[in-house]
């Protein structure tokens, strides 16, 4: 095989294409969200016979650690992680790195552990960074005690739960080599922003993950006109959590999108074919 074949097989990672996007700065004191790291979306698993369907591409997804959740139960290309609250990257990026840098799931376990002690867990962090890409390594090196803060001090309490047990990728060598793997090629970013604008990722998008978002803000997301994902809405109430999926309707709201799903499913059509 010549070099020219392989120069066509080549494909940017998540980290290359949009590194606009994910290399920026991090304010984890500037955000007047309330912190929602730990999951409250009870048996994870639920979302996936509504991910059967979706094309090979990627999931958009919001939150902390339910964007990995969703990840794990399909099949996709890469994750991208999107929060209007800069202190849910912080956690979610440190958790990227604590991932990629481990050499096993035990190490990944160890180095994770919550501690006050945040300084001392920070030198062997640190130590552990060399091999990462430059502006990987520049990234965390600029934001490494910043995120730490944010990420160690939290009690990861959705480990000791059973009702989380199908996502507990640190104790799952099949699931954190998934992980790793997507973390380690560049395919897991995550950014600060708005999931409704997610123009930027152009067509390549099969999912959306929208969580509860729909019960504070209104939705109408901006795609390119070639996107059509599968929409993921949850309630979690009442328990255990309820996951639904609609066809993705082009200029509308998340509302409006439910409504003509339901009208097209009665009329035993497709959502596209609807005369208005």
């Amino acid at each position: 095989m010549n070099s020219i074949n392989l120069c066509k097989q080549y494909t940017p990672s998540l980290e290359e294409r949009y590194e606009s996007h994910w290399n920026v700065e991090v304010n984890v004191n500037s955000s007047v969200f309330c912190d929602h790291f730990e999951p409250n979306e009870d048996n994870p698993e639920g979302i996936r016979p509504h991910l059967v369907t979706a094309k090979e591409g990627l999931l958009a997804s919001t939150g902390g650690e339910r964007t990995v959740f969703a990840f794990l139960n399909g099949a996709f290309q890469g994750l991208v992680g999107v929060d209007v609250n800069p202190r849910m990257k912080a956690y979610n990026d440190f958790r990227n790195l604590l991932i990629r840098i481990s050499e096993t799931r035990e190490e990944y376990v160890a180095l994770s552990q919550p501690t006050w002690e945040v300084e001392d867990r920070i030198e062997v962090i640190t130590r552990k960074m060399d091999g990462l890409p430059k502006k990987v390594h520049d990234y965390y090196q600029r934001n490494l005690h910043a995120f730490a803060s944010v990420y160690l001090t939290q009690r990861h309490k959705w480990r000791e739960s059973s009702l989380y047990e199908a996502c507990h990728y640190f104790k799952d060598d099949a699931q954190f080599l998934k992980l790793q793997s997507y973390v380690r090629s560049g395919n897991i970013i995550y950014t600060i922003g708005n999931l409704n604008d997610l123009e930027y990722l152009g067509s390549d998008v099969s999912v959306i993950d929208t969580s509860n978002i729909r019960n504070y803000e209104d939705i109408t997301f901006k795609l390119t006109p070639d996107c059509d994902p599968i929409i993921i809405v949850v309630d979690t109430l009442p328990t255990p959590a309820r996951f639904d999926s609609y066809a993705y309707c082009p200029n509308k709201s998340l509302e409006e999108i439910i409504i003509r799903n339901a009208v097209a499913k009665n009329l035993g059509v497709k959502v596209r074919e609807l005369g208005f």
